[in-house]
């Protein structure tokens, strides 16, 4: 998932707990990667309305935040940086989830071959 605020529109970061909250509630035991993007990073530091502290914290408490990368539509700085991470975590972790699966499915296949007691 990307989730997206503007840096100086508090409403839009103070949002974002909104959905952190139902993410944890949907995913429980796997929360899938995230990556929270800080847009119109391009302004003036003076007039953002959310500081850096803020935005550290809250993704320490964010389930499996990757990281949080500070953009701007405008001029397209870190744009691409938003994907990259987020596609290598999503790739892991259908590798994972395979892996996993074929663990299962030869443990199962083990336990079929095992000879039965009568």
């Amino acid at each position: 998932f990307i989730f997206v605020f503007s840096l100086e529109e508090r409403q839009s970061f103070e949002g974002l707990r909104t959905f952190r909250d139902e993410l944890t509630s949907v995913y429980k035991e796997d929360p899938p990667p995230s990556v929270i993007v800080a847009n119109k990073s391009d302004i003036d530091a003076q007039r953002w309305t959310v500081s850096e502290d803020e935005v550290s914290s809250l993704r320490l408490e964010w389930p499996n935040c990757l990281q949080v990368i500070n953009t701007s539509a405008i001029s397209g700085v870190n744009l691409a940086d938003v994907f990259e991470p987020l596609c290598a975590a999503v790739k892991e972790r259908e590798a994972q989830r395979r892996r996993l699966a074929q663990q299962r499915e030869a443990a199962l296949q083990l336990q079929s071959d095992e000879p039965r007691l009568t």
